[in-house]
């Protein structure tokens, strides 16, 4: 403790120096500092074991969550990947469907125009038939007028070789 004082001292009288200053030896004055509490060292390994171990198991904590929300995103991860693979799936079957209905489409208008060629020749063959119909239509109703005139020519020779059957009955 004296040594302390001493080299306090000695610092004063170096500092008055370097201002210039002269100084006059100064009473001693007893300054009571008490003493430093004794450190237990193995209170304080104990407390310093203790905050570790709080640390640990905090951080073993913070570790579990972590654990916990690697291993959910995974599964959230995996649940997508699923998904995905779903949907490419899909994808694929759509577009072989898709693929198949073209073909499908093709063939469908390949048919439709043959169809409708088809209903064209139809069509000129129905034009065909009815022109001939209405020419037999005519053929017929001529045909029908000579019936008629031979049917009339025919019952006036009917009764012509009737009175001619009477009168030649009436003379023998």
């Amino acid at each position: 403790m004296r040594m302390a004082e001493n080299d306090m001292a000695g610092q004063d009288d170096l500092f008055a120096e370097m201002l210039g200053m002269k100084r006059q030896p100064a009473e001693r004055v007893s300054v009571h500092v008490p003493p430093e509490p004794k450190i237990d060292e193995l209170e304080v390994q104990r407390l310093v074991v203790e905050e570790m171990a709080a640390d640990k198991a905090e951080l073993e904590s913070d570790k579990a969550d972590l654990e916990d929300k690697v291993a959910g995103l995974e599964r959230e991860r995996d649940a997508l990947a699923a998904e995905r693979d779903a949907l490419i799936a899909e994808r694929e079957a759509l577009a072989a469907s898709r693929t198949e209905l073209e073909g499908q489409k093709d063939a469908l208008d390949e048919k439709v125009a043959g169809l409708e060629s088809e209903k064209a020749d139809l069509a000129r063959q129905l034009e065909a038939v009815q022109s001939e119909k209405a020419e037999l239509s005519g053929s017929l109703a001529e045909a029908r007028s000579g019936l008629d005139e031979l049917e009339e020519k025919l019952a006036r020779m009917g009764r012509s070789l009737a009175a001619a059957r009477r009168a030649a009955a009436s003379r023998s």
